[in-house]
């Protein structure tokens, strides 16, 4: 019998991992789920993520029970909190780590590697919400959707928007995609409808992918200077940080909007602020902050010229089930020892 040891956190909880993955019982497994005891909310947990992200996992506390129970564990299951390498030492059969979302900010890799353990992923869970809120930004930000409503509630009618005389329709504009992976792909094919012309930067994925999908790929360059929205969709490494900064943006067009629902760090945010306050771009629609939650006297609260949202690009009523689904369906694999679909090559 293969033990599955489960950690259950405010985003996906003890109830609703025993729904999604209790079926694996079948297959010979026995499951046991221990309950996040550091973070008590959303908020809480979204600031120890960020935290793992900015100094890895081995920085945050660990879980006394988690690190009793995994040392019989075959398998350790986790969300958003930390698989350390105290967990990894500690895990003297483990044979596999199943990450409930599509990075690897939340294990210690190299200790895993060095452990001989599997790691296996859930790409592509939160793509689907993600993709939909962005284009809702593009909209929001360029159609002044949010500012409507807020004039309205404040007793107005007409009121004065930053891109008064240079609002468009999206068939008119050239969306640039930066980060064609999961999300920026699915970004481009929901534009495709609304007649946008789209271009496309990403290093890491071909020219004749991106042609083949209809869209064109182009340089950083061609495409801060040509797009009339850029939205951003890298993951946050050592080489995308702040990879749209001071000279990036200031290629862009004065009509131009920036989108960003992926990472704060991919863009120099003061140079982001600084560009906004002196109009050097139409604006920008933001989920991101280098700082969340955003501090009162953030000077982009101050700011007309960009659609504010506390991070909520990702959350949907489906997510726990796209991720249980992705992940569950490997998690089977293992246990009937098939090939894995999602698992990482080191």
């Amino acid at each position: 019998m293969k033990k599955i040891l489960c950690i259950s956190d405010v985003g996906i909880d003890k109830e609703n991992m025993l729904k999604g993955f209790s079926y694996l019982e079948k297959y010979g497994a026995k499951l046991e789920i221990v309950e996040d005891k550091q973070n008590h909310n959303r908020g809480e947990l979204q600031t120890s993520f960020r935290r793992m992200e900015e100094e890895g996992p081995d920085a945050l506390p660990v879980n006394e029970e988690v690190l009793e129970k995994v040392k019989d564990a075959d398998v350790l299951v986790a969300h958003l909190n930390p698989v350390c390498s105290a967990y990894l030492d500690a895990g003297e059969h483990l044979e596999m780590v199943g990450l409930l979302r599509s990075g690897m900010e939340n294990i210690n890799a190299e200790k895993a590697k060095e452990k001989g353990v599997r790691v296996v992923l859930s790409p592509g869970r939160v793509s689907v919400p993600v993709a939909d809120f962005t284009v809702g930004l593009m909209l929001a930000e360029t159609r002044n959707i949010t500012r409507g409503d807020r004039g309205m509630r404040a007793g107005k009618w007409e009121v004065p928007y930053p891109n008064d005389g240079r609002i468009h329709t999206m068939k008119s504009m050239t969306v640039g995609i930066v980060g064609y992976g999961q999300v920026g792909k699915k970004v481009a094919a929901r534009l495709v409808p609304f007649g946008s012309r789209i271009i496309v930067y990403d290093p890491y994925c071909s020219e004749e992918q991106i042609r083949g999908d209809g869209f064109e790929k182009v340089t950083l360059e061609e495409l801060m200077k040509t797009a009339d929205i850029i939205s951003v969709h890298f993951r946050l490494t050592s080489e995308t940080e702040k990879m749209i900064g001071e000279r990036e943006l200031a290629m862009m067009k004065p009509e131009a909007y920036l989108i960003n629902t992926a990472r704060a760090g991919l863009v120099d945010e003061n140079a982001l602020v600084k560009a906004l306050q002196e109009n050097k771009i139409m604006g920008a629609a933001l989920d991101v902050y280098v700082e969340e939650p955003l501090p009162a006297d953030h000077p982009l609260r101050k700011l007309e010229n960009v659609t504010l949202i506390p991070h909520l690009a990702g959350v949907c009523c489906e997510l726990e089930e796209l991720s249980m689904e992705i992940l569950s369906a490997d998690l089977e694999k293992y246990l009937k020892g098939e090939k894995l679909t999602n698992e990482v090559k080191y």
